[in-house]
């Protein structure tokens, strides 16, 4: 993805500012931006384009530990050796004497400082005080490479710097969406991909997200996001108050609409229950009368009366004697107002229709109640006894097995998740107290992504993943050692075999999981 070189957000531009100042200038060039950022790329076009013209020479974080590292560096470019008595300090200051011969006989030098913020600080300022000692216009032309933190390095912060007026700062930005897209585009037609469908809307906002506008988070990201392997992951938070509350205006903001309306509702749906409400009115009950209907009888009469209503009868006979007993009949207020019907004749046999053949009967003598009959057990009862005993004991089983269960001792129980892997992982509480830095390689949504990707490297045991939670849902990482600094990642990432070793993981904190 580094051919051909992207001259969009402001590269080219960089490119050509950092060519014409290291042919013609007088300044020390510092080349800043975040890591990934293609400082790197930049440097590599500038010596491609100009090595024709200028005398390149570049050195590694490695190779400049201390000033006699460097001083040997620089005497084995002029082919000479650190004369009698001279110190290591004396050695730069001579070099840079002696350049100002090589300008003057049309080689001009330029000396290319990548990853500069890891360098020592004395070694930064011995070069910036042997240029500054030097004639600027004819000398060798330091350029540095670095993130941010390499202006405070070299003491540039501040309005009183020493050099400031010595060094020009070419700033890196990270790149837009749009950049992004113009990026990948030629990149994409070229291995002969959709570019419509690699380079959608929802595809390029999640590169954008992922990538945060890097070109070495891009490399790592790109091929998991068009394999719908990756997730979104957003930007890291900013630390700043004011970031902070600017987030927190949205759910504040639903919180009170969301009061308001409720309140609203509430008060409504009391209006329309206060207006609707209606006094419930007393049930009426219906008051209860008895109507004689009949001659009076005698006391043997009636209790012969009694005495047939108590027996269980048929269906009742419509013919009336005329020596029957008075009739009770149970009727409501409405009937109590209308005029009594006139007593029938008791001497014929009435219609079926008549009312008083179908009337409950009431009498006022209450018939005692009947002694209820002891009776005996029978044989099937008798049988029957001891097979309802014998089911107590197995209706009591549920009782017992789960007293049981309730003494048998518990199983202990795991901590934390559970892994396919025990052995290569580490709980995400224990992971973010460990102090230091650590390198990222592969991150997913799916266990199984990153148990392929520690099955292709079984040789190295300190490959090891963690689960934590991205969006509600499982988020897997595989990350490797532990380091006290950048510097000290570097070198145990490149010490790592095979294709390992020449990825470019992100060192990050403990602390970020």
């Amino acid at each position: 993805m580094d051919v051909p070189f992207f001259g969009g957000a402001q590269r080219q531009y960089a490119l050509d500012t950092i060519r014409h100042l290291a042919a013609f200038g007088d300044l020390m060039l510092l080349l800043t931006g975040e890591r990934g950022s293609g400082k790197t790329r930049v440097l590599a076009e500038l010596v491609r384009s100009e090595s024709e013209k200028l005398s390149f020479h570049r050195f590694s974080v490695s190779q400049v530990t201390s000033e006699q590292a460097l001083a040997d560096l620089l005497l084995r470019i002029a082919h000479q050796g650190l004369g009698a008595g001279k110190s290591a300090r004396d050695a730069i200051f001579g070099f840079f004497r002696w350049s100002e011969t090589s300008t003057r006989k049309g080689n001009r030098l330029v000396l290319l400082f990548d990853d500069a913020d890891q360098m020592p600080s004395a070694v930064l300022h011995i070069l910036l005080a042997a240029h500054r000692g030097a004639d600027c216009s004819q000398c060798a032309v330091p350029v540095f490479s670095g993130s941010d933190k390499l202006v405070a390095s070299l003491g540039l912060s501040g309005d009183s710097g020493a050099y400031q007026e010595r060094v020009h700062q070419v700033h890196l930005r990270p790149l837009t969406r749009e950049e992004l897209a113009e990026y990948l585009r030629p990149r994409v037609e070229r291995a002969n991909g959709d570019a419509s469908q690699l380079l959608s809307s929802s595809r390029l906002k999640q590169l954008h997200e992922l990538s945060q506008g890097s070109f070495g988070r891009l490399k790592r990201i790109a091929p998991a996001v068009w394999l719908d392997m990756a997730g979104h992951q957003p930007a890291p938070a900013k630390a700043a108050g004011k970031g902070v509350m600017r987030g927190l205006l949205w759910p504040i903001s639903g919180l009170i609409l969301l009061g308001l309306s409720w309140f609203i509702v509430s008060s409504q749906y009391d209006s329309t229950v206060a207006t609707n409400q209606v006094d419930p009115s007393p049930e009426v009950v219906p008051e209860r009368k008895t109507i004689r209907l009949g001659p009076t009888v005698e006391d043997k009469s009636a209790e012969e009366s009694s005495a047939a209503s108590i027996a269980p009868t048929s269906a009742p006979d419509p013919a009336v004697s005329p020596n029957q007993a008075p009739v009770e009949r149970v009727v409501s207020d409405s009937e109590v107002a209308e005029p009594a019907a006139p007593v029938p004749d008791t001497s014929t046999a009435p219609d079926d229709s008549t009312e008083l053949a179908t009337a409950p009967i009431e009498t006022d003598a209450k018939p005692e109640p009947p002694q209820p009959a002891t009776a005996k057990p029978s044989a099937e009862s008798v049988a029957d006894a001891p097979k309802k005993d014998a089911i107590k004991p197995a209706e009591t089983a549920p009782d017992a097995m789960a007293e049981k269960k309730a003494k048998e001792p518990k199983a202990p129980q795991v901590q934390g998740v559970s892994a396919a892997r025990p052995d290569r992982f580490l709980p995400i509480a224990q992971v973010r107290k460990r102090k230091g830095l650590t390198a990222q390689f592969i991150a997913g949504y799916e266990e199984q992504t990153v148990l392929n990707f520690l099955d292709q490297y079984p040789e190295v045991d300190a490959l090891t993943y963690t689960r934590s939670t991205r969006k509600g849902k499982p988020w897997y990482v595989v990350f490797y050692g532990q380091f006290d600094d950048r510097a000290q990642a570097d070198r145990e990432l490149g010490a790592l075999p095979g294709k390992l070793g020449r990825q470019e993981p992100w060192v990050r904190a403990f602390s970020g999981f």
